[in-house]
């Protein structure tokens, strides 16, 4: 959020992330989500609905309960 392209792609080369990266210039998704701070994870269900959302660092738990809410 508020980084631009060339910062973001710098971010990921230096950290050898090569997984891709939607950049929302214009804050579209982010308004659409909700995302008021970073990190910020969804988890989505197979119909395209939000099932968990998680604001702040993942622990293991986190990421169980966000699979358990979406399988």
């Amino acid at each position: 959020m508020g980084d631009s392209e060339e910062e973001i792609n710098d971010f990921l080369a230096d950290m050898s992330l090569e997984f891709p990266v939607a950049i929302d210039s214009l804050g579209k998704v982010s308004r659409e989500y909700q995302v008021a701070a970073l990190p910020v994870t969804f988890f989505i269900d197979r119909d395209g609905v939000i099932q968990y959302k998680r604001t702040g660092e993942l622990t293991e738990a986190d990421v169980a309960n966000g699979l358990d809410s979406i399988l």
